[in-house]
């Protein structure tokens, strides 16, 4: 870390003693709230993340636009996203700062994640924030957890179909400790059931003709997890000290495709992260450390060889500690005028080994500077620099420039940014089976442009939200297979997206709310491959609209109680999606409609939800069919008034 350079920040941010402008506006406080940071594109508190019965964090995502999620069944079933044309594997996902990407480069499975001791899920249709220590190709979707400020016990039972049962508590209380100093702990703890045996329309593997459809029960789709998270945060003055400790069991059959079900194949996952996060405020600094370890171990269990090409068990096991610095320097050079240097440095282990996967491992290393100018009249300037470097010798680099002006009620920004993804440890070294690593790879990169506004009226009120982006990405990492069916990782493929995402969130009469979302995406296939070269992108639908429409009476009287009742519908559109990059496996439009009432007092509420009112044959991958009508309720419970 370069020292005298962060001697010599300290020393010219020492403020100024005639500057008398009022503590609200204050650089440092608006640092420490998070405003230099890169503004987030949507920010899903806890009602967006509860609104449906037993809604999962995918089902929150799904709605966003840009944001593409992927299932592999029903609830408790493998699930991902991408974000503006990205792969799953370029999307950072984070908890409390803490990247939660396994070693190996897989994607995340938000399946996994727990959403009972949630307070907020901010969402990097962008630029994923530089101080998670990794460089967010694909933007970032961060999950903050509950800190309780009063003492609060809250139970969520989910009952529905498919036998599913869920139980979300929480449990959390400050503690007065005097002298300017408190501690804050909570725990909470999900628990989910589903069986997944949906109906479901087998095509019996013939896409091309019907007369062999039938009707199935999924098979061996049965869910079942734990997440318990304990939460300690000490408050000393200026100085926050937080302990997380995560702990996760998942176990869950693998139904592979539904033409050939399976009886005996089973996956098992058991993750645990433990994470000390350090906030100071020395002098007119602005200091934030976070250390971490995270490991897992997943497990495929296949006796009969349904899935796979031997028969028994392998496993993966994942070992990632690492350390993020981030140092900010809030400077005043006039009464109207701040600037806000900010340093992060970052390390990251990643070992990987197991019984289907080269043991591996490689040290990851950056070092990023940004600078943020920020003036009275709203306006506000941002560049920055970023390196990573690892062990293997591998190196990328990111930049991003970015500017925007605030007016009284609309926010209009312009940005141009340069992200890589440095190559996986799989893609680099591959398996002990059919996947041959490739140690030449050269980093993935996107070039991308970005124009957005933002329109706020707080009187009626309503919230218009509008971005347009183009993004030029190079050198992609593809998997290809030879004719005695082993694949190698090349940098063949290259892609061209525009999009243009619209959300409009209006509240009328106090009674009527309205979320509506569109994104509209091109993305092209731009490699040097005949078979594929101006085809759309697998996976990236050209159009994607969601609407949610909610009518609530706010004081209604139940007995002797106050509170709300309410209804709402929600129709989801998608058209203009393939599964392959020749375009030839085309997934039917599809429009989705669902529904829901709720009862709400101050301390209890009950919600019920329905979703695929109609029942349509919906599928995200070929071969793994989603649930048809889903009817959930929930009983909800809490000792602080909504």
């Amino acid at each position: 870390m370069p020292w005298p350079l962060l001697i010599a920040l300290v020393l010219s941010a020492t403020p100024d003693p005639s500057d008398d402008a009022p503590e609200s506006n204050d650089s440092r406080t608006l640092v420490r709230g998070g405003r230099f940071d890169p503004t987030p594109t949507a920010v899903l508190d806890r009602d967006r993340l509860a609104e449906t019965a037993g809604g999962d964090l995918a089902a929150a995502l799904d709605s966003e636009p840009g944001l593409t999620v992927t299932r592999l069944g029903g609830l408790g079933m493998f699930s991902t996203v991408s974000i503006r044309g990205s792969t799953p594997e370029q999307v950072l996902v984070a908890l409390d700062g803490i990247p939660l990407n396994p070693a190996d480069g897989a994607p995340v499975d938000l399946s996994t994640l727990p959403v009972g001791p949630l307070d907020a899920v901010a969402i990097h249709r962008g630029r994923a924030p530089w101080s998670l220590g990794l460089t967010g190709l694909g933007g970032a979707i961060l999950m903050r957890t509950r800190s309780p400020d009063t003492l609060v016990a809250d139970a969520d039972l989910t009952l529905g179909a498919f036998q599913t049962a869920g139980l979300r508590t929480f449990v959390g209380a400050p503690i007065a400790l005097g002298n300017d100093r408190s501690l804050a702990l909570s725990l909470a703890v999900d628990g989910l059931h589903s069986a997944s045996d949906y109906r479901f329309v087998n095509d019996n593997g013939t896409a091309w003709t019907s007369a062999d459809d039938h009707t199935d029960t999924r098979e061996n789709a049965a869910a079942n997890q734990l997440d318990i998270l304990a939460r300690a945060s000490l408050k000393l003055g200026d100085l926050d000290l937080t302990v997380i400790d995560l702990y996760t069991e998942v176990r869950r059959g693998l139904p592979s495709l539904g033409v050939t079900p399976t009886r005996a194949s089973r996956f098992a996952l058991t993750r645990h992260l433990i994470a000390l996060r350090l906030d100071a405020s020395p002098g007119p600094l602005l200091l934030s450390a976070t250390t971490w370890l995270a490991a897992s171990a997943s497990d495929v269990f296949d006796p009969l060889g349904e899935i796979g090409l031997e028969r028994g068990h392998s496993n993966v096991d994942s070992l990632v500690p690492g350390a993020v610095v981030t140092l900010r320097v809030p400077l005043a050079l006039s009464r109207s005028l701040r600037l806000v240097p900010s340093i992060h440095a970052a390390y990251r282990l990643e070992s990987t080994s197991g019984s289907n996967v080269t043991t591996s491992e490689r040290h990851i290393g950056s070092l990023a500077a940004e600078f943020t100018l920020r003036h009275a009249s709203g306006l506000e300037l941002a560049t920055g620099l970023r390196g990573e470097f690892t062990s293997t010798d591998d190196a990328s680099a990111a930049a991003f420039l970015e500017g925007a002006y605030a007016f009284d009620h609309l926010r209009v920004s312009l940005a141009a940014r340069r992200a890589p993804r440095l190559p996986s440890l799989f893609e680099l070294h591959g398996d002990t089976g059919l996947a041959l690593g490739n140690p030449d790879l050269r980093p993935e990169s996107a070039s991308t442009l970005e124009a957005s506004l933002r329109w706020e009226t707080p009187s009626l009120p309503l919230a218009l939200s509008l971005f347009a982006y183009a993004t030029w990405a190079t050198d992609l990492i593809q998997f290809i297979q030879n004719a005695q069916g082993v694949t190698r990782p090349e940098n063949l493929a290259s892609a061209r997206i525009l999009g243009l995402e619209l959300q409009l969130e209006a509240t009328f009469f106090d009674r009527l709310h309205l979320r509506s979302s569109l994104a509209a995406m091109d993305a092209i296939d731009t490699s040097n491959i005949a078979a594929r070269s101006g085809n759309h992108l697998p996976s990236r639908p050209t159009l994607a609209t969601s609407h949610r429409l909610e009518f609530r009476q706010p004081d209604a009287a139940l007995g002797d109680l106050h509170g709300a009742i309410g209804v709402y519908l929600e129709l989801d559109h998608v058209a203009g999606n393939h599964l392959d990059f020749a375009n030839l496996v085309a997934i039917p439009p599809r429009t989705l409609l669902g529904a829901g009432a709720f009862v709400r007092s101050d301390h209890a509420e009950v919600l019920l939800s329905l979703s695929n009112l109609l029942s349509d044959r919906v599928q995200d991958l070929a071969g793994y069919p989603l649930p048809g009508l889903t009817t959930m309720l929930s009983l909800r419970l809490t000792t602080s008034p909504e």
